[in-house]
Protein backbone atom coordinates (compact mmCIF):
# COMPACT_ATOMS: atom_id res chain seq x y z
CA UNK A 1 0.00 0.00 0.00
CA UNK A 2 1.33 3.69 -0.54
CA UNK A 3 0.63 6.42 1.20
CA UNK A 4 -2.08 7.49 -0.92
CA UNK A 5 -4.19 4.80 -0.34
CA UNK A 6 -3.43 4.97 3.35
CA UNK A 7 -4.49 8.52 3.61
CA UNK A 8 -7.86 8.15 1.25
CA UNK A 9 -8.57 5.23 4.33
CA UNK A 10 -7.90 7.60 7.32
CA UNK A 11 -10.15 10.57 5.29
CA UNK A 12 -13.27 7.85 4.89
CA UNK A 13 -12.78 6.59 9.10
CA UNK A 14 -12.72 10.05 9.78
CA UNK A 15 -15.56 10.77 7.92
CA UNK A 16 -17.64 8.15 9.23
CA UNK A 17 -16.95 8.93 12.60
CA UNK A 18 -17.90 12.51 11.86
CA UNK A 19 -21.22 11.36 9.99
CA UNK A 20 -22.17 8.59 12.20
CA UNK A 21 -20.73 8.00 15.18
CA UNK A 22 -20.21 11.37 16.64
CA UNK A 23 -23.77 12.90 16.57
CA UNK A 24 -25.43 9.46 17.89
CA UNK A 25 -22.97 10.07 21.12
CA UNK A 26 -23.97 13.86 21.43
CA UNK A 27 -27.77 12.90 20.48
CA UNK A 28 -27.35 10.58 23.44
CA UNK A 29 -25.60 12.98 25.86
CA UNK A 30 -28.54 15.38 24.70
CA UNK A 31 -31.05 12.63 25.98
CA UNK A 32 -29.62 12.44 29.41
CA UNK A 33 -29.57 16.08 29.76
CA UNK A 34 -33.21 16.59 28.94
CA UNK A 35 -34.23 13.77 31.08
CA UNK A 36 -31.91 15.28 34.10
CA UNK A 37 -33.55 18.88 33.12
CA UNK A 38 -37.41 17.45 33.51
CA UNK A 39 -36.05 15.82 36.61
CA UNK A 40 -34.40 18.97 38.23
CA UNK A 41 -37.42 21.34 37.59
CA UNK A 42 -40.00 18.47 39.26
CA UNK A 43 -41.43 18.24 35.26
CA UNK A 44 -42.73 14.23 36.80
CA UNK A 45 -46.66 14.95 35.88
CA UNK A 46 -49.07 16.71 34.49
CA UNK A 47 -49.87 18.90 37.61
CA UNK A 48 -45.80 19.92 38.00
CA UNK A 49 -45.31 20.45 34.16
CA UNK A 50 -43.25 23.46 32.73
CA UNK A 51 -43.05 25.30 29.59
CA UNK A 52 -39.88 24.67 27.11
CA UNK A 53 -38.81 27.95 28.17
CA UNK A 54 -39.26 27.49 32.18
CA UNK A 55 -36.44 24.11 31.22
CA UNK A 56 -34.51 26.51 28.42
CA UNK A 57 -35.12 23.75 25.95
CA UNK A 58 -36.02 26.20 23.22
CA UNK A 59 -34.35 25.95 20.35
CA UNK A 60 -32.03 28.42 19.29
CA UNK A 61 -32.67 31.53 16.69
CA UNK A 62 -30.96 31.64 13.79
CA UNK A 63 -28.02 33.55 14.33
CA UNK A 64 -27.15 32.07 17.94
CA UNK A 65 -27.08 28.77 15.94
CA UNK A 66 -24.37 30.36 13.22
CA UNK A 67 -22.20 31.65 16.26
CA UNK A 68 -22.61 28.42 18.57
CA UNK A 69 -21.82 25.06 18.86
CA UNK A 70 -25.17 22.76 17.57
CA UNK A 71 -27.33 22.07 20.49
CA UNK A 72 -29.22 18.51 20.57
CA UNK A 73 -31.12 19.36 23.12
CA UNK A 74 -34.28 20.31 21.37
CA UNK A 75 -33.72 17.53 18.80
CA UNK A 76 -33.58 14.63 21.81
CA UNK A 77 -36.62 16.62 23.30
CA UNK A 78 -38.61 15.76 20.26
CA UNK A 79 -37.05 12.30 19.92
CA UNK A 80 -38.62 11.98 23.79
CA UNK A 81 -42.21 13.56 22.57
CA UNK A 82 -42.33 11.25 19.83
CA UNK A 83 -41.41 8.21 22.28
CA UNK A 84 -44.60 9.14 24.36
CA UNK A 85 -41.68 9.45 27.56
CA UNK A 86 -42.09 13.35 28.10
CA UNK A 87 -45.70 14.17 27.40
CA UNK A 88 -47.56 17.80 26.45
CA UNK A 89 -50.22 18.84 28.08
CA UNK A 90 -53.23 20.53 26.83
CA UNK A 91 -51.53 24.20 27.73
CA UNK A 92 -48.69 23.37 25.95
CA UNK A 93 -46.78 22.50 29.13
CA UNK A 94 -44.01 19.32 28.93
CA UNK A 95 -43.48 16.64 31.94
CA UNK A 96 -41.55 13.91 32.14
CA UNK A 97 -43.46 9.76 32.26
CA UNK A 98 -41.04 7.90 34.51
CA UNK A 99 -43.49 5.04 33.66
CA UNK A 100 -43.11 5.18 30.07
CA UNK A 101 -39.48 5.78 30.19
CA UNK A 102 -39.15 2.53 32.92
CA UNK A 103 -40.14 0.64 29.99
CA UNK A 104 -38.60 2.44 27.22
CA UNK A 105 -35.49 0.69 24.85
CA UNK A 106 -34.40 4.53 26.20
CA UNK A 107 -34.29 3.41 30.00
CA UNK A 108 -30.95 1.75 28.69
CA UNK A 109 -29.29 5.34 27.69
CA UNK A 110 -29.44 6.67 31.31
CA UNK A 111 -26.65 7.67 33.31
CA UNK A 112 -26.42 7.77 36.66
CA UNK A 113 -26.83 11.54 36.63
CA UNK A 114 -30.39 11.17 34.40
CA UNK A 115 -31.24 8.92 36.96
CA UNK A 116 -31.97 11.19 39.59
CA UNK A 117 -34.71 10.79 41.99
CA UNK A 118 -35.85 14.50 43.31
CA UNK A 119 -37.62 12.17 46.52
CA UNK A 120 -33.82 10.62 47.26
CA UNK A 121 -30.76 12.79 49.28
CA UNK A 122 -28.69 13.07 45.94
CA UNK A 123 -27.16 16.45 45.91
CA UNK A 124 -26.43 19.20 42.79
CA UNK A 125 -23.09 18.62 44.06
CA UNK A 126 -23.65 15.14 42.04
CA UNK A 127 -25.21 16.04 39.09
CA UNK A 128 -22.99 18.41 37.99
CA UNK A 129 -21.21 16.21 35.60
CA UNK A 130 -22.51 13.22 34.49
CA UNK A 131 -19.92 10.34 33.40
CA UNK A 132 -20.48 8.38 30.15
CA UNK A 133 -19.57 4.86 29.82
CA UNK A 134 -18.83 5.26 26.39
Amino acid sequence: MNTNTIFIIVIVVIAVLGLFVIPRILVKRAVNQVISILRQHNATSAKTAKTVDELKLAPRSFFEGMLKVRDYKPFALDMLQKANIVRLTEDGKLYLSEETLATSKLSKWQTKASQYNPTTSTTQKDLKRPRFPF
